[in-house]
């Protein structure tokens, strides 16, 4: 760097007027870092909020549910209250009812009254990881479809206990069903959704199986895996783990 001196000046006047041009620029820069941090700032704000966009809750996200590799709404109850709100408002003549042949599990309904062995198949599945085998810790349970006309809530004349059902004709069964599922994020929407296992994983997924781990530390891993992931991505987003927890069948263990 050249410096041109001011030969009316002395040298000592020269440097003092060099100093002073220096603080100014030293001024400038610090105005301008700080100018482009609120920039940042405001970009990184802007961006979480755009990939943060959620869906409108629709009707069935105060129940357990999922959609089939076949595009199928599958809807399950959380509790025996819930069953029979599934089963008295939700499933309609046609549809397919599925449940686990276990005390404690969930009247399942898949939306399609034309859906697929492959889709009833995943429905099985989340039909048997919300039931108590998930608790028990078991590796599979048998689970059986019907047609929602041959479902009641009436049995001889008597009334069957509130989350029960009594069944007539013949059951399409699925022998040694797996507990298990995916847990997914939409890295668009960021909602969080389960998968059966015979879908497979998409990128954002974390396989998840009955264990003793606390449902809140697994939530708190899964959040941490997809947070990177996601980072990875360059989109730094908030997420909400409560979301996971609401989801998770029970304790777990991750399998990858």
């Amino acid at each position: 760097m050249k410096l041109i001196l001011d030969p009316r000046k002395t040298l000592l006047e020269n440097v003092v007027l060099y100093r002073e041009e220096a603080k100014k620029y030293r001024l400038k820069a610090a105005g301008a870092e700080k100018a482009i941090a609120e920039t940042l700032r405001v970009v990184e704000k802007q961006t979480v909020h755009k990939i943060a966009v959620k869906k409108k809750k629709e009707w069935f996200h105060n129940l357990n549910n999922f959609y089939t590799s076949g595009g199928s709404l599958v809807i399950g109850g959380r509790n025996a209250k819930q069953n029979d709100t599934v089963f008295a408002k939700h499933a309609v003549k046609g549809e397919w009812f599925l449940h686990a042949e276990i005390r404690g599990a969930p009247a399942v309904v898949v939306k399609n009254g034309n859906a697929t062995q492959k889709e009833l198949q995943e429905a099985a599945e989340f039909a048997a990881s919300y039931s108590s085998a998930w608790k028990r810790e078991f590796g599979s349970v048998d689970v059986y479809a019907v047609r929602v006309e041959q479902v009641s809530k009436h049995f001889q004349g008597g009334y069957i206990d509130q989350g029960a059902f009594a069944i007539a004709g013949e059951r399409k069964w699925f022998k040694n069903t797996l507990v298990g599922l995916y847990v997914c994020l939409d890295s668009n929407t960021l909602e969080f959704s389960i998968r059966p296992l015979t879908t497979g994983p998409s990128e954002l997924c974390v396989k998840v199986l009955p264990g003793s781990m606390e449902k809140t530390a697994v939530s708190k891993a899964i959040k941490a895996y997809f947070a990177k992931k996601l980072f990875e991505q360059g989109k730094k987003v908030k997420l909400d783990e409560e979301e996971i927890v609401k989801i998770l069948p029970g304790n777990c263990t991750i399998a990858q």
